[in-house]
């Protein structure tokens, strides 16, 4: 047994950097006690050889931090949501300890049929007067309603810039995705190059993953920004399948916003870093990142500044810790990505595919 937690450590060892040897030389030194039968010293080497690999995974978290406070471009949050009577004010602040020039802010109501979307609406758009360039609006519709396109033709006349749709959300909706109504919408969108955000589980039911493709094929020239990954990362060969989707869509990009999945997608990444780490360099020009917070009056601003730390420490760091449930208390791994790619992920992307040029 200990035999194969040492060759397991090992294998899972970074190589990187001249101290990589003392950590072999404790593990190979209880290897070797091991096999000796010397059980004792094989026990306190691998455990010397646990407390070196503990300790470098914490000087990754920290040297990574210190960079990450000086980071040499702004961010911004594409996807986050808003309830009327937040302040807008405090907000704002938080942004400015992060260097967020920008956050998306979406006026999504209520499952089912995104009930009371049009107060925080209308709290959003008179936020955006006030803070011109810094909060960008978004609108919602619930296309149940008869007057769902007229709806969204008026906010656009009125600022909003992009579009956020629940209907492939199993709580909020049921009905197709390509429903008449919503391909009303999906034309009206597409002809003036309105960006959508559309929330679609696509793993809920073969329908829903068809549907999707049928609205891909239909509207080719839709700016359609996929949600939360799909949902997919949860399962084997999810990914492959999401790769798949945008080489035959050059229209289709995602974002990687997760909200209070953010636990399982970090695990997710935590036990196979190397391939989320390629899928994102890979499609790093078809990627945007947000939060996904509800942010509401009685919303701390301390959990707010928590989630946004651990969010960008997961993009930006080799290793972090994170204070929140769903987390152990070890340090866990981030993807690390290049400057490059987190300048496309993180600013230059959202620039382009929301048209905040």
């Amino acid at each position: 047994m200990l035999l194969a937690v040492g060759a397991l450590l090992l294998l899972g060892l970074p190589r990187q950097g001249a101290a990589q040897p003392s950590f072999r030389d404790m593990l190979l030194r209880s290897l070797g006690a091991y096999e000796l039968g010397d059980y004792r010293t094989a026990l306190e080497s691998l455990s010397q050889a646990s407390q070196e690999l503990h300790g470098k995974l914490k000087a990754a978290e920290g040297s990574s931090a210190a960079t990450a406070g000086a980071r040499p471009y702004p961010i911004i949050n594409a996807h986050e949501h808003v309830r009327a009577g937040m302040d807008v004010a405090r907000y704002i602040k938080l942004m400015d300890e992060f260097n967020i020039a920008k956050v998306v802010f979406l006026p999504t109501g209520e499952a089912p049929n995104n009930q009371g979307y049009e107060l925080h609406l209308e709290a959003l758009l008179q936020a955006s007067r006030s803070h011109p360039g810094r909060i960008i609006p978004f609108t919602t519709v619930d296309h149940h309603n008869p007057g769902a396109l007229a709806s969204l033709q008026e906010s656009v006349a009125r600022g909003a810039v992009g579009l956020k749709l629940m209907a492939g959300h199993p709580y909020f909706y049921r009905e197709p995705l390509d429903s008449p109504p919503l391909r009303d919408i999906y034309r009206f969108s597409s002809d003036r190059n309105l960006p959508v955000i559309i929330h679609a589980e696509l793993k809920w039911s073969a329908r829903l993953y068809r549907e999707f493709q049928e609205v891909l094929r239909l509207f080719p020239n839709l700016r359609l920004i996929l949600a939360h990954l799909g949902n997919l990362y949860h399962y084997p060969g999810g990914l492959r399948e999401l790769a798949g989707m945008l080489d035959r869509h050059p229209n289709l990009a995602v974002d990687v916003s997760m909200g209070q999945g953010f636990p399982y997608y970090a695990r997710s990444i935590h036990w196979n870093p190397t391939e989320v780490r390629q899928f994102f360099t890979t499609y790093q020009e078809r990627i945007v990142w947000g939060s996904d917070q509800v942010i509401a009056q009685t919303t701390p601003t301390d959990h707010l500044r928590k989630v946004l730390s651990i969010e960008l420490a997961l993009l930006e760091r080799r290793a972090y810790t994170a204070s929140m449930d769903g987390f152990p208390a070890e340090p866990v791994k981030g993807l690390h990505l290049p400057e490059t790619v987190l300048r496309k992920i993180l600013y230059d992307n959202p620039t382009r595919l929301f048209n905040l040029q």
